[in-house]
């Protein structure tokens, strides 16, 4: 059986939590100096209320087809990767799937918009939609998971699911943003690992069957983050990363990627 075995002993294993978005730790992070970023109550009360309201009523949820009891306002990328039809539709519906989430939220201001307005004023080389070849990305995903709903241990790199984009091959790092309007009142806890697979690597050790792999395969993790509402956590999205089984009501949060090149260029973001 494919194993992978974490060769060294690494303690970059600390959750930093802080009142703000900080430029100070975005650079950590993209670093691995630390394993993940939370700045707790990033949304808070009165507009999580307003906005799960209308999430949970909107008619355009729709479910991933490999990932068990998880379904998504807008389309993922990863998802266009073995159709073409899928990919045109991408592209061509992406400004507007944004357009509409905001429609979603009203009056109040998206999440996803502020924080990428704080990104963009963080980060010395600022922030911006992915320029792809086909046009801009769709970013700013609305994921639902249902009760019972949960990811394997997988790894999500730009490289291995658009290899034909000539921006994947610049990112040093790629981090996964949640801000978290509702959790699970039991499970949904965020777990990572210290760990880089290649994609030989990843390739070999995947279940057909599921979007990631088994976590019998795997050493000890080195972090397990039970989100709050209202939290902002990122993390390093090219580490293998699980969502542990939702039980009780719905886990819903605000997604995207982040592309890093360096300090003095643009943060990408996609969906």
């Amino acid at each position: 059986m494919n194993q992978i075995v974490n060769p060294i002993a690494i303690d970059r294993h600390s959750v930093r939590v802080s009142e703000t978005l900080k430029r100070a730790d975005l650079e950590a992070l993209a670093a691995a100096e630390i394993i993940a970023l939370r700045v707790p109550n990033y949304c808070d009360y009165f507009k999580r209320g307003s906005l799960i309201e209308r999430i949970t009523s909107n008619s355009t949820i729709e479910y991933y087809k490999k990932a068990t009891g998880v379904a998504r306002i807008g389309k993922a990328l990863v998802e266009t990767k073995s159709s073409s039809e899928d990919n045109d539709l991408y592209f061509s519906s992406a400004l507007e799937q944004m357009h509409q989430l905001r429609q979603i939220c009203g009056n109040v201001l998206n999440p996803f918009d502020q924080f990428r307005l704080e990104l963009d004023e963080q980060w010395r080389g600022g922030a911006q939609i992915a320029p792809f070849k086909r046009g801009k990305a769709f970013a700013g995903l609305l994921r639902i998971f249902e009760e019972g709903g949960f990811a394997h241990p997988h790894q999500d790199t730009l490289q291995r699911d658009a290899p034909g984009e000539p921006v994947a091959a610049e990112l040093l790092e790629q981090f996964a943003m949640n801000i978290y309007l509702q959790t699970s009142s039991v499970g949904g806890e965020l777990e990572l690992w210290d760990i880089r697979p290649s994609i030989e690597e990843y390739t070999a050790l995947r279940n057909s069957a599921s979007h990631g792999i088994d976590k019998d395969k795997l050493p000890p993790s080195a972090a397990l983050i039970k989100p709050q509402d209202g939290d902002l956590i990122l993390f390093r999205s090219t580490n293998l990363h699980a969502v542990h089984k939702v039980e009780g009501q719905r886990r819903i949060t605000w997604a995207s990627f982040i592309g890093v090149r360096s300090p003095q260029e643009p943060l990408l973001l996609w969906s």
